[in-house]
């Protein structure tokens, strides 16, 4: 995976979209992806309502593209 995968002050990060896919599709659990994302989504019950209001524009895509995610 040299040259399709870095980590960058502990993130990880590919060239193309396509290559983050392939790694969730063949190489990640989805059972493992849905405890992230479920986490990931209660992380944002600390933020009052409307959580756009609490939180940056980036953070919000996120958790908006959490809610509709489709598998």
């Amino acid at each position: 995976m040299k040259g399709i995968v870095a980590f960058h002050h502990g993130k990880v990060a590919t060239r193309h979209r396509i290559y983050a896919e392939t790694l969730f599709q063949n190489y990640i659990p989805i059972d493992e992806i849905f405890s992230v994302v479920v986490a990931y989504i209660k992380s944002f019950s600390v933020y009052k309502q409307p959580i756009s209001k609490s939180v940056s524009k980036n953070e919000f895509s996120i958790y908006k593209n959490l809610l509709t995610l489709k598998h």
